[in-house]
């Protein structure tokens, strides 16, 4: 008999953005941290940080967290994304939008 090798991890890692919330609006030149959680079972190697799909900043443990400095327009929607990797490859993302005043 042979040994077998384990299935491989095809799960994608569960990731939410937590903070600032959906919808939620930011002041012009603050600086606001991103927050998001994000579990697998295998471990989490990575969770990024986009904004307006641009890399921002990269944590590679939790929490998981990222300062972003919001530019000095008033009234624009900015798309903010989470994307954790697991420690087998394996991506999923949270979106939120939120409005600069």
């Amino acid at each position: 008999s042979f040994p077998t090798q384990p299935a491989a991890d095809t799960t994608r890692p569960t990731v939410t953005l937590t903070q600032p919330a959906q919808g939620a609006t930011v002041l012009r030149r603050s600086t606001v941290t991103i927050k998001a959680t994000a579990s697998d079972a295998s471990g989490i190697a990575k969770v990024a940080f986009f904004v307006n799909g641009t890399l921002r900043c990269v944590s590679p443990f939790a929490p998981y967290s990222c300062a972003w400095t919001v530019p000095n327009t008033s009234r624009v929607t900015y798309t903010l994304r989470a994307e954790a990797t697991d420690a087998a490859g394996n991506v999923s993302s949270s979106t939120v939008t939120v409005t600069s005043r």
